[in-house]
This record gives structure tokens, C-alpha cells and sequence, in this order.
């Protein structure tokens, strides 16, 4: 057995250990929460023997003492006051990041999203994939582990700009409850040779801290496009890193989403089923997707007395809307909302019908 499979096995209790003791908090039964605790540090001072101690690992320690100590245990003997400083002093960032809102950084934003798939227009055929091959294995590891179905840890959303992909990458975040990392391809690239590679070795340790996450990069093409046709070295520094640590992901509770209006042109070992297993088209949505999408947009209004909805007739505007993109939706809706608002007027089909004369639809239609 390599230490890397037998590092994977403990993993897995781990997190076994981890959904036990949760449970036992939330019935009272704090003496066998304790217990599960307690397994975890050895489980971690196991890891870091077999393969040294990571981010990850001093990151987790730190919390599973605190929670030993809440629950009024003493911390195993193994788990040392020199550990706990060496810690301390090695990784200060750590330390600040036991709130989203207290990490900085220059190339992505994290947070916890407020959308889920309820806010997203349509797309039904897209949300049922996504629930049967992300979602319910998540919530439901142990069962499709039975199976020898793993958890996904790469889905790419491709299709056309403004078709709503960012958002619905957004809901899926929401809909697992997963904090969110977001970040681009260009925010990623450097023009300076390594940082670009340093860039991603950050936004992935960053995510192994905040699990269970969602790390989504718009544009990801800019960071995982062919080395083949690159023209520096740099580029596939850049995709080599990308994919080492999209490697080290795997039994991790990290999804990795990219979207992209060029998938040509990424790199044919990101497009690997063992990487982006799940590779979904976000298209211009159809008459069906349109409506739905227009009746979200309204819905989302925060005083629902400023929209006339007996004078609007939606199905007549997804008709006549052939040929547009999500973003081309919510530009018709804002231009039928600033008519209404200039004379204080509750928007109406005449307002819709003006937003849509001031709008241009992404695909023109022949």
C-alpha cells in the first residue's frame, strides 16, 4: 500500500469521524463527541508522521484541539504545546482565518453565496444533472461510496458569454452549502515568470482551509489553454500547476468549476474526465428557459408594488426573444425598469416591450 493510498483511507475516517461528532454535538451527547475528537488528532498526527504536516493538517489541528478543549477533554498527549506553537508561528494566515471576511486576497474573493438553484430561471435539464451527479453524492457520500461512485471534483460549464453561467455555478455553490472561491483566469495569469504558478498553488491551499468549498474560475481558459499552442513557458508552468493540484484534490471536499466560451481551447489533459468529469453546455436559452428566467428577474425585485403583473404577459416577451442570452434578459428587464421609473410608473408590457426594442439579442436571428 503507498503512503499516498494509505493517506486517502485516512482521510476517509476522518471525515467519517468529523460527520459522527457533529452529530453527537447536535443530540447533547458531548462525552461521545469528545471521543470522535479525540480519534481525529490522532487520525491528523498519523497523516503528518506518513507524509509530513501541510497546511491543511496544522489547520484542522488547531480546530480539533479547540473543540476537545470546548467540550472540556484534555488534547493527546501526541498533539505537543511545541506543535501547537510551531504552528502558530508557521502559519499566521491560519490563524486570521477563522472568518471568510478576514482573508484577503488580491486574486480571488471567497464567500458564502446567497443564491440557490430556486433563484436560477429554467435550466432544468442542467440543475437535475448537477443533482444527480454533485450534489446527492455529497450529501449522500457513504451510500455512492458503497457503490464505487466517487464525489465529483470537477464540472466545466461552457457555452456562449452572458448565458448564466457564473450564476448557476453561484446556486450550485448555494445549493451545497459550500463557501465559494471565486476567481478568473486573467486575475490568476502574471505577466512575471512563476507567479503565475504561485498564484494557483495559493488559491488551491486556500481551499483545502475552507473545505467543504467551491472553488469557481470564470474565463478558465486563460489559466488550463492547450500547451501546445502556447507560446511561452510560462503557460505551461502555469497548466502544469493547475493540473498537479486539481490532482491533489481528489477525495478532498473541493469542487472544482471552471466555465468557458472557448473550450477548444483548453488543454486536452484539463479536459480529462478525471479532471472535469462533468462537462455541461450552457447554451442561449430556449422560448421555455426564457420565460422562466424573465419571471425570476421580476420575482427578484425588492418591492414587488412597482411591477404590474395582471397587464404583463411574459409568455408574448419569451416569444419574441429568440436569440438572447441571460445577460441580454436582465439588460431588457433594467431598460423596462428605468421607462417605469423616470414617471414613477408601475412596470407594465408596455415597459417589458420598451426594454426589448432597447435591447440587442446576442444571436442575431436569420
Amino acid at each position: 500500500m503507498t503512503d499516498l493510498h494509505r493517506k486517502g483511507q485516512l482521510n476517509n475516517r476522518f471525515k467519517r469521524l468529523q460527520q459522527k461528532a457533529k452529530r453527537e454535538e447536535e443530540a447533547g451527547n458531548d462525552q461521545k463527541a469528545l471521543e470522535s475528537y479525540k480519534e481525529m488528532a490522532e487520525l491528523l498526527e498519523q497523516a503528518a508522521a506518513l507524509l509530513g504536516t501541510g497546511n491543511r493538517e496544522r489547520f484542522l489541528k488547531k480546530r480539533v484541539v479547540q473543540k476537545i478543549e470546548e467540550l472540556g477533554g484534555e488534547v493527546p498527549d501526541k498533539v505537543s504545546v511545541e506543535d501547537r506553537a510551531k504552528r502558530n508561528s508557521e502559519d499566521a494566515q491560519l490563524e486570521q482565518a477563522d472568518s471568510i471576511e478576514e482573508v484577503q486576497s488580491e486574486v480571488f474573493d471567497i464567500h458564502k453565496p446567497n443564491q440557490s438553484f430556486e433563484d436560477v430561471g429554467g435550466r432544468d435539464r442542467v440543475k437535475k444533472i448537477l443533482k444527480r451527479k454533485v450534489i446527492l453524492p455529497v450529501q449522500e457520500r457513504e451510500k455512492y461510496e458503497k457503490y464505487g461512485l466517487n464525489v465529483v471534483n470537477g464540472v466545466l460549464f461552457y457555452g456562449p458569454t452572458g448565458t448564466g453561467k457564473t450564476y448557476l455555478a453561484e446556486a450550485l455553490a448555494g445549493e451545497l452549502d459550500f463557501t465559494c472561491i471565486t476567481t478568473s483566469g486573467a486575475q490568476l495569469k502574471n505577466r512575471f515568470l512563476g507567479e503565475s504558478e504561485a498564484s494557483v498553488r495559493e488559491l488551491f491551499r486556500t481551499a483545502e482551509q475552507f473545505q467543504p468549498c467551491m472553488i469557481f474560475i470564470d474565463e478558465i481558459d486563460d489559466v488550463a489553454k492547450s500547451r501546445k499552442k502556447a507560446s511561452t513557458d510560462g503557460v505551461a508552468g502555469m497548466v502544469n500547476q493547475f493540473l498537479d493540484n486539481m490532482a491533489e484534490m481528489k477525495g478532498e471536499d473541493v469542487l472544482v468549476v471552471g466555465s468557458t466560451n472557448y473550450p477548444e481551447k483548453l488543454d486536452t489533459a484539463v479536459l480529462s474526465p478525471h479532471r472535469f468529469s462533468e462537462q455541461i453546455k450552457i447554451g442561449i436559452p430556449p422560448k421555455k428557459t426564457r420565460y422562466a428566467i424573465l419571471d425570476k428577474m421580476l420575482e427578484r425585485k425588492p418591492d414587488q408594488d412597482v411591477v404590474n403583473w395582471n397587464s404583463i404577459d411574459l409568455r408574448t416577451i419569451a416569444e419574441e426573444t429568440h436569440g438572447y442570452s441571460a445577460a441580454d434578459l436582465e439588460n431588457l428587464i433594467e431598460n423596462a425598469f428605468y421607462k417605469a421609473v423616470r414617471r414613477e410608473e408601475k412596470v407594465g408590457q408596455h415597459h417589458l416591450r420598451h426594454g426589448l426594442q432597447q435591447t440587442s439579442p446576442t444571436k442575431k436571428v436569420r
